[in-house]
């Protein structure tokens, strides 16, 4: 019999409403299911030993599912999308896969969880996953404004608290070590306990214990975001919907530039200071199209800016990203590399003609979503394999010899 539903086998099939498996089946592959949404009902084969990532992303019309017995892991935004109130997890269950997150990610009906059954994980009675040994927190339903972290948690799982849209105060207790991306837009201070050697709160936005790294920036009353001399870092998403910000400054201390860290913000210029040796090329990818003018400090010894636009390494040949979101761009002479995201999200681009000389295209094009024609230099030795992932017109390539 069948023993494999393949990666994205049902995929889209918005009519399906119901799902039987035989007992033969043991594997399910990436996005089998995803974004059915009208399936109502699902009987998970017994013999099933591990609920694949997206596997039921989107399945809007799914209100229940039984997690059976012989069932060992569940892994992200498996049954994210769902309307899913209650889960029972049964004695086998042993791994919440969270090499990229919580898998309750998008689970924004999920309020109940019976661990009853179970010895590797607690929802406690204030409804709160935890490890068995309340360690590690992995999720928290959307019924909370104020979150008070127990005491003996080290470590807030990535997307923890994502669908806690009502959260607006996290207190975080002094046993706290470990904070993955907390991803959640809404919460507006974060206070940590005293005796806590792991973070603290400046200005109730959320530090490294020695100031060097921004975790998370939450104050909602500031327009103007002065980060403090000794920081070094912003940690990736650590501005994420920060709409309020529109300014930032930068102090002569800090260092790397993380990637999206800066999404979200509608800041309209930002001069990079002279320390700085690290600039994720999607570091102003995902700025809210306000980004006007970039400069940096004359003494940087890793970038230099072209035009206003064009985030270059030192001695020019590396083009690491591009402010501005224009139809067509020049790229600048000297430049043998495009940076993987150089050009994400440049939704107005609907041509590019790459110059000779250009040696080296990464995945440099992704989302852009309106290109329709490119030309490639005779000059390229290498294309990364998703440069043009989701160029949905792109229609004409042209590479010269």
């Amino acid at each position: 019999g069948v023993k494999t539903i393949g990666a994205y086998a049902f995929k889209g099939c918005t009519n399906l409403k119901s799902v039987e498996f035989a007992n033969s089946i043991n594997s399910f592959g990436t996005s089998c299911f995803e974004s059915c949404s009208k399936l109502e009902s699902v009987e998970l084969p017994s013999s099933l030993k591990v609920l694949s990532y997206r596997s039921f992303n989107g399945c809007s019309g799914l209100t229940s599912i039984e997690l059976k017995e012989g069932l060992t892991t569940i892994v992200e935004e498996c049954l994210a999308g769902t309307k899913i109130s209650k889960l029972t997890f049964p004695s086998t269950l042993s791994s919440l896969n969270n090499n990229s997150g919580t898998p309750f990610r998008g689970m924004n009906y999920l309020t109940d969880i019976d661990t009853s059954n179970n010895s590797y994980f607690n929802f406690t009675a204030d409804k709160i996953l935890l490890s068995a040994d309340g360690t590690k927190l992995y999720f928290v339903p959307n019924i909370y404004t104020t979150l008070n972290v127990p005491e003996g948690v080290t470590t807030i799982i990535t997307y923890a608290l994502f669908q806690c849209s009502k959260l607006t105060t996290l207190n975080l207790p002094k046993t706290m070590t470990t904070i993955g991306s907390l991803q959640n837009n809404n919460i507006s201070a974060i206070n940590v306990a005293s005796g806590n050697t792991s973070f603290t709160s400046i200005n109730g936005n959320l530090y490294t214990a020695n100031g060097k790294e921004l975790v998370k920036h939450v104050n909602k009353t500031e327009s103007t975001f002065i980060v403090p001399e000794g920081c070094e870092s912003f940690r990736t998403y650590s501005l994420r919907g920060q709409t309020n910000i529109t300014a930032i400054t930068l102090p002569e201390s800090f260092k790397k530039l993380n990637g999206w860290a800066l999404e979200g913000c509608r800041i309209t210029t930002l001069h990079i200071t002279k320390n700085v040796s690290y600039i994720a090329t999607s570091s102003f990818a995902s700025i809210i199209g306000t980004l006007k003018t970039l400069t940096i400090d004359s003494s940087n010894p890793y970038f230099n800016v072209i035009n206003d636009i064009y985030v270059v390494s030192k001695n020019g040949k590396t083009l690491n990203a591009v402010i501005l979101n224009a139809s067509s761009y020049t790229i600048p002479s000297g430049v043998t590399t495009l940076a993987s995201n150089a050009f994400y999200a440049k939704t107005a681009m609907t041509s590019m003609v790459i110059p000779e000389g250009v040696t080296t295209i990464n995945n440099s094009f992704d989302y852009c979503v309106n290109l329709q024609s490119i030309t490639i230099p005779s000059t390229v030795t290498s294309i990364g394999s998703d440069c043009f992932s989701r160029c949905y017109k792109l229609s004409n390539i042209t590479v010269n010899k």
